[in-house]
């Protein structure tokens, strides 16, 4: 009864490490399909150091642009904004939102 029990037992641990390691792969093979075709959906526009602890931040989050102020006790979304056709294609900034 008890070599049944470790046989079970053994079977069981194989097949989740079996399904963590296609799950590993199947996330590898993921990643490399995106990088092939250059989609990041998140990316870091800009840096700004304001003092030593405050910082402003630029980021794009797939069509959107967030303006992010870091340090201190919170942190606060200064601003946030779609990536506009119509201005530069390079361009991130735009008119904030009142």
């Amino acid at each position: 009864m008890t070599v049944d029990l470790f046989i079970r037992g053994g079977i069981a641990l194989t097949a989740v490490v079996l399904l963590l390691v296609i799950c590993m792969g199947l996330s590898s093979f993921i990643q490399k399909q995106r990088d092939k075709k250059g989609y990041h959906y998140l990316k870091v526009i800009e840096t700004l150091a304001l003092d030593p602890k405050h910082r402003l931040v630029l980021i794009q989050c797939g069509a959107r642009v967030h303006l992010l102020l870091l340090g201190g006790a919170t942190n606060l979304v200064v601003d946030r904004f779609e990536k506009s056709s119509a201005t530069k294609e390079n361009s991130y900034y735009a008119e904030p939102h009142l």
